[in-house]
């Protein structure tokens, strides 16, 4: 019994280990990077990282991706990526088609999509070059290319809000102004007060 509670304490352990491993807060500044990777045969190779969340990102290219030594393979019509968050470990699969990059001289764009707590919720990924067949290139194709990559980030705008106390006359506030106003003038004047009409609303006037 002993020896089964030591074994379940250590699977428990190493799944413990496992999670925390996978994922990475943020560091004291605030900013978390992306890790970025591109399919080279049946496997996804890293090749850089966006860098600078949420403020100012960058792209930095791992050095075999600099064109100082690694050549790449094209062997589909689509270049595909995988970036993964690193503080949610939550991976996002993208691609464009090969001859967009090959045309646009391997420009590129990251535009990181990003909620209201400025976490990460969407990567689009672009080419320079949009027109491009699939004849402009012959597979499988090889080359050692220098990426040229920008990185834009889109903020969620806040939506418009609706005005309450205002539906079908005045505000609250307008009409305590009209009533303060009424009380003060009648002040002023001889005999009894006067009743204050409430203000009425759209329908109150006309059903």
């Amino acid at each position: 019994m002993m020896r089964v509670c030591h074994f379940l304490s250590a699977v428990f352990a190493v799944i413990v280990f496992s999670v925390i491993a996978v994922t990475a807060e943020p560091t004291e500044s605030g900013e978390y990077k992306l890790h970025v990777y591109h399919k080279q045969g049946a496997d996804y190779k890293k090749r850089g990282e966006i860098v600078g969340l949420p403020s100012t990102p960058s792209y930095i290219a791992t050095t075999t991706t600099k064109g100082d030594g690694e050549i790449i393979e094209l062997t589909s019509p689509l270049y595909q990526i995988k970036i993964r968050d690193e503080t949610t470990d939550r991976v996002i699969l993208s691609s464009i088609k090969a001859c967009q990059l090959v045309n646009g001289d391997w420009k590129e764009e990251f535009r990181v999509h990003l909620d209201d707590e400025k976490r990460v919720y969407h990567v689009d990924y672009y080419a320079h070059s949009d027109a491009c067949a699939s004849s402009d290139i012959e597979l499988p194709y090889k080359v050692q290319p220098t990426f040229t990559s920008n990185v834009i980030v889109e903020r969620p705008v806040p939506g418009a809000k609706p005005f309450l106390g205002q539906f079908g006359g005045k505000s609250s506030q307008q009409q305590q102004q009209q009533q303060q106003q009424q009380q003060q003038g009648q002040q002023g004047q001889e005999g009894d007060e006067l009743p204050i009409e409430e203000e009425k609303t759209f329908f109150q006037k006309y059903w």
